[in-house]
């Protein structure tokens, strides 16, 4: 829920909300650095509650800076207890959202801390997996997912805006997976477009311009690709897939494992960017590192699949998510402009699709 505004102090955590998650005295406060955002920080702070057990709870606060720390938090607080209230064994309860009354630039959340260590190691990805198909088939039925004014009826997209303003992307609601995903393309190839044009290196350098010019020439075809790929999910008369809730912003940092806790081996999903869409995509939105010669994504992949199968035309498959993949290589290069080899990544994969696909009418 939105509240009122903390009010600063000596000791920063005493929080002047009218919603008050406990009653009790602080114990102590550990401060850690987040690495998912600059001028991010969280704060752990343990409570003593009053009372004849003297139970100790612990919670988090999260603080930000700044527009884009604002546009962070308020993606953040949407999504995680979207995602809570599906999979709470997988996720943590977001509480209250809000701006320091001293400090109208300094912005916070607070959320519940039911972990004592967060890890992740080469040997969870099929953990991660399972996790990810949790999600998906129990948020196939959600009750709770809008609109509520017509039977049966389930969106792509989201009712909200929740992709940050770093990579914007479309968010608005369509009847078909199609329809949205277009869209969404359309979105994210006119934010790598802009990032790039307005990255001004101090010397000039051709072969910036020379990628912008290939980006434009490539993206009508790539449009051509992607209802290639898309449309045969939907060619049988009826709607073969059905809106399941997409994380939004997988990446090796954004699903630990507890360790410990309530749910101890449990992967974790954190910083969520939410939308509703086709499950496949929700899949290839890991950004992986590999490990000790394993690929984590067809680990990951593998196991989803035995709770999930692939979806039909199964020939499409792999281009399917090679299309769904060119996602995170769209977001690396809109967030680091300067950098020629990403954009080249990003410009030999569609080149490829493009490629493929161009003799087929």
């Amino acid at each position: 829920m939105e509240t009122a505004a903390p009010r600063i102090t000596s000791n920063p955590f005493e929080l002047d909300l009218p919603w008050r998650p406990w009653n009790g005295r602080y114990v102590q406060t550990l401060t850690t650095s987040a690495e998912w955002i600059q001028s991010c920080q969280t704060y752990r702070i343990d409570l003593e509650i009053l009372g004849d057990d003297k139970a100790t709870r612990s919670w988090s606060l999260m603080t930000a800076q700044g527009d884009d720390g604002d546009d962070f938090l308020r993606t953040t607080y949407e999504s995680m207890n979207t995602l809570w209230s599906i999979v709470p064994r997988h996720s943590n309860q977001f509480h209250a959202r809000g701006t320091y009354i001293s400090d109208p630039n300094t912005h916070f959340l607070l959320y519940s801390y039911g972990y004592k260590t967060l890890a992740l190691n080469y040997g969870d990805w099929s953990a991660v997996g399972h996790a990810l198909a949790d999600l998906h088939l129990k948020s196939r039925d959600y009750i709770g997912y809008p609109p509520k004014n017509r039977r049966d009826t389930r969106f792509f997209g989201y009712h909200r805006q929740t992709s940050t303003r770093v990579f914007r992307e479309h968010r608005g609601r369509a009847l078909t997976w199609s329809d949205f995903f277009i869209k969404q393309l359309r979105t994210m190839l006119q934010s790598v477009i802009e990032a790039w044009a307005q990255y001004k290196p101090e010397e000039a350098c051709n072969e910036r311009d020379l990628t912008c010019n290939m980006l434009d020439e490539l993206a009508g075809p790539l449009f051509d690709v992607a209802a290639r790929l898309v449309h045969p999910l939907e060619l049988d008369g009826r709607r073969s897939i059905k809106p399941v809730l997409l994380h939004g912003a997988l990446s090796q940092s954004n699903i630990p494992k507890e360790v410990g806790g309530e749910k101890d081996q449990s992967p974790i999903f954190i910083n969520g960017a939410v939308f509703w869409g086709h499950n496949d995509l929700g899949c290839l939105l890991c950004d992986f590192e590999n490990q000790r010669g394993l690929r984590p994504a067809e680990l990951i992949m593998k196991a989803y699949h035995e709770k999930i199968p692939k979806d039909k035309p199964e020939e499409d498959y792999q281009d399917r998510l090679r299309l769904y993949g060119l996602r995170t290589l769209m977001y690396k290069s809109a967030t680091d402009p300067g950098n020629i080899q990403r954009r080249n990544w990003l410009l030999n994969a569609i080149k490829f699709m493009v490629d493929k696909y161009k003799h087929e009418g």
